[in-house]
């Protein structure tokens, strides 16, 4: 179940959320150009989609860099195992 919602080099849930919350705020931004309303409501999304999205994108990038750190490790034989 987990590769359903996190697979860093494939699209999965987790991006589908992603460009659903950046479709949204795309959506109020161009309505915010023609109502002070819709200004309010892009007013309070900015934070909201920074912290989603800036959670988003460092998770991605994280998993991706810790996915190739051990896969590099693994392959030059750098893993020793302690002494017991």
């Amino acid at each position: 179940m987990k590769n359903f919602f996190s697979r860093p080099y494939e699209f999965s849930f987790k991006d589908f959320l992603a460009a659903g919350f950046c479709g949204v705020f795309l959506y109020f931004g161009w309505q915010a150009l023609s109502s002070e309303q819709a200004l309010a409501v892009v007013q309070a999304f900015v934070p909201l989609i920074g912290i989603i999205l800036g959670g988003y994108f460092v998770q991605e990038s994280a998993t991706i860099w810790l996915n190739r750190t051990q896969s590099t490790q693994g392959t030059r034989g750098d893993t020793q195992q302690p002494p017991i």
